[in-house]
């Protein structure tokens, strides 16, 4: 898969502090798209010091985790979420439900990896909006919400 260059970065004001990355994407068909959010979302990761310890780990009956990395002494298990349409962001698919799968598939991965109380860990998402040649990322760290 091509690098994908960056062309900038923005900072944006909100109450959950966020980066977004603006970058070229060429023209490609629905699942190239797809497997361009999560390249795009990897190589963010590796840009800002994070260790990809797992992709697309399967867990019965929970669901998948599609990035398990480390930073530091954190454990980070990162969501990726992408849209094409630019007026549906990638963020509103990320459900109350889907939490919830997730916190049973991190459970999982933490037991079967005999990690369980031995590393801090958080849940974060990037959200990707795949549109108009200018790819945009937008990552929300810790977003655990009652």
């Amino acid at each position: 898969m091509p690098t994908i260059p960056y062309n900038h970065l923005i900072f944006n004001e909100s109450p959950v502090p966020r980066l977004t990355i603006i970058c070229y994407n060429g023209s490609m068909n629905t699942s190239a798209k797809g497997r361009n959010a999560e390249q795009i979302a990897i190589d963010f990761l590796h840009r800002n010091g994070y260790a990809i310890i797992a992709r697309n780990v399967h867990t019965s009956h929970a669901g998948e985790l599609d990035v398990v990395a480390k930073k530091e002494k954190m454990l980070y298990f990162i969501e990726i979420k992408s849209s094409t349409r630019p007026e549906i962001a990638p963020e509103f698919n990320f459900t109350a439900q889907k939490q919830k799968h997730l916190l049973r598939a991190i459970q999982l991965y933490l037991l079967r990896n005999h990690l369980d109380g031995e590393h801090p860990w958080q849940l974060d998402l990037i959200a990707i909006t795949l549109s108009n040649g200018q790819p945009m990322i937008t990552h929300y760290p810790n977003i655990l919400f009652a």
